[in-house]
């Protein structure tokens, strides 16, 4: 499997995406298989694991950041989410991990 694939089913998926979050939610989302299954080439199964991961990578593009400011005394308070972005996908990945020797 390589970018383009993904990239390419990334568009249908995401129409209005730019070409330059697009192309950082596909690279983030191969880096994470690559080191998460301890791979250097993505498998072909996971393609579609692949390009799920960039879309919810791209639907968390300026998610986050500051939830209150508070001049007085100076209190910033950021958002938070419960897990990471790759958690819904675990499950799937862990089929194609291998062991670290």
């Amino acid at each position: 499997m390589d970018k383009e694939q993904v990239l390419q089913r990334l568009k249908v998926l995401r129409a209005e995406e730019t070409e330059e979050v697009a192309s950082f939610a596909v690279d983030e989302a191969m880096a994470y298989i690559q080191n998460f299954c301890q791979v250097s080439v993505i498998p072909e199964a996971l393609l579609e694991v692949c390009v799920e991961m960039a879309a919810a990578l791209c639907d968390r593009a300026g998610q986050g950041g500051v939830k209150r400011l508070t001049e007085g005394d100076a209190t910033v308070e950021f958002e938070t989410a419960s897990g990471t972005w790759a958690t819904p996908f675990l499950e799937q990945l862990r089929l194609f991990r291998r062991g670290k020797w």
